[in-house]
């Protein structure tokens, strides 16, 4: 709806800052009544921005910026941050608030094991979820009892076959550390074949005479 600012005529259609109050000219707004080639020229002014950027950014620029940073800088500035937030105070927090959701809130692969151990597990055996152990913030996603002393650890995971290089690391030192601890650990890799991985599931809860 047209309207009238300081004797000019605005194109008074609504957004949500307001009407607009662009002049018109010809009867028309250079944004609203104009959408098509406003967004065209917006395109191609991100494009050519964008493949600039692109080219400025080549493997020379790449090097010469790492050249000039060194991983103690590197290491300084992401202590200096880490204390600055809280440091071991907040990463322990942060570490519980994860845990806690966690246990809200288990993953699809996770509710199959919860629905698996209740059907398998001998009389005597129980689970606890997200287990701390020995003081280590890596909480455990299964630990199983039997008379109140750990005996077995689950670990769920995605598919073997598309275990990230990071994830395959540190599923490794955590299971280390596990038998270290004298728990076998088992990995239930929910990405996979089900039925196979349960199949699995169940000998090792055989091995150790947990059914």
């Amino acid at each position: 709806m047209r309207f009238l600012l300081n004797g000019k005529l605005r194109c008074g259609e609504l957004g949500s800052r307001g009407p607009c109050k662009v002049i018109v000219r010809g009867d028309k707004c250079a944004i609203h009544d104009n959408l098509d080639a406003v967004r065209a020229h917006l395109s191609a002014i991100g494009k050519r921005g964008g493949q600039t950027r692109a080219t400025q950014f080549d493997s020379d620029f790449q090097r010469n910026a790492r050249s000039h940073v060194k991983r103690e800088s590197l290491q300084r500035a992401g202590r200096s941050g880490y204390d600055k937030v809280g440091g071991e105070t907040w990463w322990a927090e942060q570490t519980e608030k994860a845990r806690q959701y966690r246990l809200r809130h288990p993953s699809n692969h996770e509710r199959i094991v919860i629905d698996a151990l209740l059907h398998m597990l001998a009389l005597d055996v129980s689970y606890v979820r997200e287990v701390i152990l020995a003081a280590d913030p890596r909480a455990v996603d299964f630990v199983l009892y039997r008379d109140r002393t750990a005996v077995a650890a689950i670990e769920v995971t995605e598919s073997a076959k598309h275990v990230t290089f990071g994830r395959e690391e540190k599923l490794k030192n955590k299971i280390a550390w596990l038998e270290a601890q004298g728990l076998p650990c088992h990995i239930f890799y929910g990405g996979d074949d089900l039925q196979l991985e349960l199949e699995r599931l169940g000998k090792f809860l055989h091995a150790h005479n947990l059914l």
